[in-house]
């Protein structure tokens, strides 16, 4: 008998041995933590004063196993500006992301969001709030598109309480173009260029630019007015064609068109036949304005439009040589101003090609039209409505 109790009492013991070997060796895995949060949406935008981003916030978490984190609840805090956030915390989720959206101050300057997680280093944020006008806001833009925009009480606004939005455009070509502006709700202009395209209320203006880089204003003609708009644009002949009343033809500095006079031009009180063209020369700038031609006896003169009536402020018959002729103006206002330049033929009835040129000897409208304010554009500086014909 004693011999089966210890047979039986063996394994017993062999089985106690074990267990505890078992809960005393191995601990099990360790739990996953928060580890690395970095940023992956929403750094280093910029945007008016006052509005939204129109990119999140965001975060990503990952924890000790380098997947990502959920559950964690991310704190964002404004460390430097007067810009606000909503929400002012979130839970990342199954992907380990959390978001916030930071409308940005009325103060125009850099403001800094710190993201952090309990245990870890936080990271930060950085937005730009700019002012309202700024032409680091315009929209790029090229020939031939369309594009359809708002204006609203949160644009930017000239002087007269009309609100604008900018358009930002290169043109690396010499190039004869027309712009339309179309809206059911606004009375539509482009700013310092045209109010109405002689049909409605819709805007249009044609322009032969040189190569550079231009902004186009897409603004209305009142103050206060909002709604929707559309801005289209397509290259056109470089002719300037019949006389020009509703749509005008402007034209930077630099450029050089060859034209024809014909008898469907305008006519001066003497009878004779001319072109007009539009230039903006701004204060200080000094232009020289050739028109040659081998057909007829050239006369140029340069109107004042922003004087009531318009005036004439220079003119010339043959200081081109020959028939040619020459003239020079130097722009003394204080603000932009714009003028009408007449390419004129001396006999009442003459007809034929002519080449028109105008040169700057001032870095004039091409510098101050892109100047810099602080490493960022400075609003663009309209003229007055009632200042353009």
């Amino acid at each position: 008998m004693s011999s089966y109790r210890i047979h039986r009492t063996c394994p017993l013991l062999v089985l106690a041995a074990s267990v505890v070997t078992g809960a005393c060796g191995d601990p099990g895995p360790s739990p996953v933590m928060p580890s690395a949060l970095v940023v992956s949406a929403g750094d280093h935008q910029a945007g008016p004063v006052g509005v939204p981003l129109p990119i999140p916030l965001q975060v990503a978490l990952t924890g000790t196993d380098g997947r990502p984190f959920s559950g964690a609840v991310v704190t964002w805090r404004l460390t430097s500006g007067d810009g606000s956030m909503s929400p002012d915390s979130a839970t990342t989720d199954a992907s380990g992301i959390a978001r916030t959206t930071l409308t940005l101050g009325p103060t125009i300057g850099v403001d800094l969001v710190s993201a952090s997680v309990a245990g870890i280093a936080p990271v930060s944020i950085t937005a730009t709030a700019l002012d309202r006008c700024d032409r680091a806001l315009a929209l790029p833009y090229s020939i031939g598109a369309t594009a359809t925009g708002t204006l609203a009480q949160t644009d930017c606004a000239f002087p007269d309480g009309s609100f604008v939005d900018y358009f930002a455009l290169g043109a690396t070509t010499a190039q004869s173009l027309r712009f339309s502006l179309t809206s059911s709700s606004l009375n539509a202009s482009i700013v310092a260029v045209n109010d109405d395209d002689g049909t409605s209320s819709n805007a249009a203006i044609r322009i032969l630019a040189q190569p550079d880089s231009y902004f186009v204003a897409a603004n209305s003609y009142a103050g206060g007015e909002t709604g929707p708009y559309t801005l289209s644009s397509t290259a056109v002949p470089e002719e300037i064609g019949p006389c020009q009343h509703a749509v005008h033809v402007w034209v930077t500095v630099g450029i050089q068109t060859t034209q024809q006079v014909q008898p469907t031009d305008c006519v001066d009180a003497s009878g004779r036949s001319y072109d007009h063209v539009l230039l903006v020369l701004y204060p200080g700038q000094r232009v020289t304005v050739a028109e040659n031609s081998t057909a007829f006896d050239a006369v140029l003169q340069l109107w004042d439009l922003s004087a009531s009536p318009d005036a004439l402020v220079a003119g010339d018959d043959n200081g081109g040589g020959g028939t040619n002729a020459l003239l020079s103006f130097t722009d003394t206002d204080s603000v932009p101003r714009s003028y009408a330049i007449w390419a004129i033929a001396a006999q009442a009835g003459a007809v034929g090609a002519y080449t028109l040129s105008i040169t700057s000897s001032s870095a004039g409208a091409q510098v101050r039209a892109h100047a810099t304010r602080g490493g960022t554009a400075a609003p663009f500086n309209p003229l007055a409505k009632g200042r353009v014909p």
